[in-house]
């Protein structure tokens, strides 16, 4: 993720226009979390997976993000963070990182998260906050320097969960549109298949079933959770 990147993600999070298929929760008063699906997702490799965002505020308004790549490629996956500039030094992230954001990542069951600095201030940074050098340089790019957190017993500690937020029965219409559409192609994919081999493939009906049958339950389920004046 690059510099403009992330300033841009958070632009868009301050201006209330994050792209159409996002959802967040908030964790504190000051960190949300945020997954994040550039286009509507289709199955295809780099539309299917959401993006993890931490945005830090203060006084509601993003002054940093951190992007956890944990689920792209390979255990620890990388972290990449930005302060705007007029907010940084004033602890915003190094408080977010120790109280919050550090525990909640850990929560996920990983046990080690990496970094990669080239900066010397960058890499300062990275290990005031509790990276250490990795012994294997290797993977580093060339002129960085490649870090790594194990989890502390202080953030094993704290139970981040987050506060719950009703949903609109815009939301819940939408999520049950995606439902109907998952199921329709997996009906047209079991039809597919049955008429050029003469395979029923019965499994498949089953899954299309299950995907209508959630779609029918989505709001006794999650009634609780929809403002019904929405």
């Amino acid at each position: 993720m690059t510099h403009e990147g992330l300033v841009e993600i958070i632009e868009s999070y301050n201006a209330g226009s994050l792209p159409r298929f996002s959802a967040t929760r908030s964790l504190t008063p000051e960190v949300v979390v945020a997954r994040v699906w550039k286009n509507e997702p289709t199955g295809g490799l780099v539309d299917s997976r959401s993006q993890k965002y931490y945005f830090v505020l203060a006084d509601g308004f993003c002054v940093a993000v951190v992007y956890d790549m944990h689920d792209y490629g390979y255990p620890g996956g990388e972290l990449h963070w930005l302060v705007l500039e007029g907010h940084r030094k004033r602890g915003y992230l190094h408080r977010a990182l120790q109280s919050t954001i550090f525990p909640h990542m850990f929560q996920d069951d990983r046990k080690i998260q990496f970094a990669t600095a080239k900066e010397p201030d960058a890499i300062r940074y990275a290990e005031r906050q509790g990276f250490q050098r990795c012994q294997d340089q290797t993977c580093a790019p060339h002129g960085s320097v490649r870090l790594e957190l194990e989890p502390t017993k202080a953030m094993l500690g704290v139970d981040v969960r987050g506060q719950n937020k009703r949903m609109s029965r815009t939301e819940i219409e939408e999520m049950k549109r995606r439902l109907r559409q998952a199921a329709s192609l997996v009906v047209s994919v079991s039809e597919t298949l049955e008429l050029n081999t003469g395979i029923d493939k019965l499994f498949l009906d089953e899954v299309a079933g299950d995907l209508e049958s959630a779609r029918e339950r989505l709001w006794l389920d999650y009634e609780d959770h929809v403002d019904l004046m929405s």
